[in-house]
């Protein structure tokens, strides 16, 4: 009786509806891990395009700041601050922005002030692990307008 069952006469024998079934997972679990490598590459890619536009609004207003009030004792050499605390943008957690003053350059016609802005922020990777990133972004400011 098995040796029947595996050798039918008429339609498709055991062992080849068990091939046929393995070849059709097996497409099916590369389709759906191509597919889930794509979405989690589009949710990637919002993220950084939404860390970006963060990081490039707040550069411009500090750069807008510094450049009409220069010699302003928040922007000294050195200086640091934590200017955001957790929240979340387009369903992107930030955990914090940082922003920092670095002066170079001779007193008084020569200065320049370079403004770097960090954003930190939650990503999940492909193993669904969550992980810490972060991203910066430098510009510099001179002193033009305040040197006479």
């Amino acid at each position: 009786m098995f040796t029947k069952f595996l050798s039918a006469k008429k339609g498709f024998n055991f062992p080849e509806l068990a091939m046929s079934m393995l070849i059709l997972a097996t497409v099916v679990v590369l389709i759906l891990g191509i597919f889930i490598g794509g979405v989690l590459g589009v949710r990637k890619s919002t993220n950084q395009i939404t860390i970006t536009n963060a990081l490039l609004a707040t550069i411009d207003q500090y750069s807008q700041a510094v450049l009409y009030d220069f010699d302003n004792p928040l922007y000294i050499n050195g200086k640091s601050y934590k200017i955001s605390e957790e929240k979340i943008i387009d369903k992107t957690t930030i955990i914090e922005k940082w922003v920092e003053f670095e002066e170079s350059g001779t007193k008084p016609t020569n200065r320049l002030k370079h403004i770097t802005v960090t954003i930190y922020w939650y990503d999940k990777g492909v193993e669904g692990l969550i992980s810490k990133r972060k991203m910066s972004f430098t510009t510099g400011i001179n002193n033009y307008l305040t040197y006479k």
